[in-house]
């Protein structure tokens, strides 16, 4: 039997990524039994997956980082594995991973975008740094949705997964 599964996702916006996490979980709640989602905030996403019957609960971004993680702790099935889908999220397993000591698997939907000001670049380099280590050091498999990404990170413990499209609903 396929071992329980914790997706973290942002979910700040609907988005490929956001899109792509409904079908997947969608499909994955068919084969395995326990399938969550720990999302950061109640926004579109949460509506589309309320309406998509997937299991959610919120740990509200909104009151920062600190409680953000405790939410988190306090929410996560330690018998799952962890599937984290971006910066913050990985940040989060990786604390995941350390208290629970399961196995941190991370998706990168795409590569960094570029940040205007000087503050906002000192930032972005900093979290690109710390997910960078993370990805190369701590976590067991990176899953990268293109060659493109898998060659830019180039670690031996990355694959990819084409993202998909579902022609049977165009509400996805």
């Amino acid at each position: 039997m396929p071992k329980p599964l914790t997706h973290i996702i942002s979910g700040d916006l609907w988005g490929g990524a956001e899109s792509q996490m409904l079908m997947q979980i969608s499909e994955q709640q068919k084969e395995i039994k326990n399938v969550e989602v720990l999302l950061f905030n109640n926004f579109e996403t949460a509506k589309r997956y309320k309406k998509e019957s997937i299991n959610y609960l919120i740990c509200d971004e909104n009151k920062g980082f600190r409680s953000l993680a405790n939410e988190c702790i306090k929410n996560f099935n330690s018998d799952s594995i962890i599937v984290t889908h971006g910066y913050k999220e990985l940040f989060i397993g990786a604390l995941l991973k350390f208290k629970f000591k399961k196995t941190l698997i991370a998706t990168v939907h795409g590569l960094n975008e570029p940040s205007k000001g000087w503050l906002s670049k000192l930032k972005s380099t900093a979290y690109r740094f710390l997910n960078y280590l993370l990805l190369r050091f701590y976590v067991d498999k990176v899953i990268c949705v293109s060659n493109s990404i898998k060659e830019y990170y180039g670690f031996k413990h990355c694959s990819v997964i084409w993202n998909c499209v579902d022609f049977t609903s165009s509400s996805k």
